[in-house]
Order: C-alpha cells, then structure tokens, then sequence
C-alpha cells in the first residue's frame, strides 16, 4: 500500500470517521440477515487505518465469532453483493476485506 511519508495522520483520522459512518449506515441498513450485519461490523473493527481493511483467515473469523465456515461464507458474499465490502481474493494467503462506505456517506 502506498503510504505518504508526508501524512500527518489525516489519512488514518479520515479512515477511522469513515469507518464509524459506514458501521452507523450498517446499523440501519435494511435487507441483510443479523448475521451479515454481525460479520460486517467485525470486519470494521478489525480493520485499521494504515491497512484499511483486515485479512484473518475464515479460520480465525470462525473461532472468533463462533460460527460455522458455510454462515460466515455466506455472511461475507451476502456484504460482498451488496458492495458493502469489497472481497480481495488471495491465492495461498488470507482474503483481504475492505468496507466499502456507500458514495452518498462520503
């Protein structure tokens, strides 16, 4: 990721507002099941400024949110087809997960 040598700490601020707005748009988002919703804000809280995004394995993702891989896959696609995150697949590694804050909250 390309990071600005320059960058005061703006960048990673504007990251962490966003990701508040999009996990307040999340809460009164219509039409995704309790479980996408309790996966997307997972996905929120582990993403960090510098990465923006956050790259646990479904492994992990199951141990701890205590769900079943076939839910959490389904939570995943369910946010991912709705473009509430955009899915980063990787070969041999983890996935990455971004949030994607909708262009009307920006």
């Amino acid at each position: 990721m390309n990071e600005n040598v320059n960058d005061t700490g703006q960048s990673n601020k504007q990251f962490y507002e966003d990701r508040r707005a999009w996990r307040d748009y999340l809460t009164t988002c219509s039409g995704i099941s309790d479980r996408a919703f309790r996966v997307g804000c997972f996905i929120a809280m582990k993403s960090n400024g510098q990465h923006r995004c956050m790259w646990y394995s479904l492994k992990r993702f199951e141990e701890e949110l205590g769900m079943k891989k076939s839910k959490l896959l389904r939570a995943i696609a369910e946010l991912d087809e709705v473009g509430l995150i955009i899915v980063e697949k990787s070969h041999r590694q983890s996935n990455r997960y971004h949030i994607r804050l909708p262009s009307h909250l920006r």
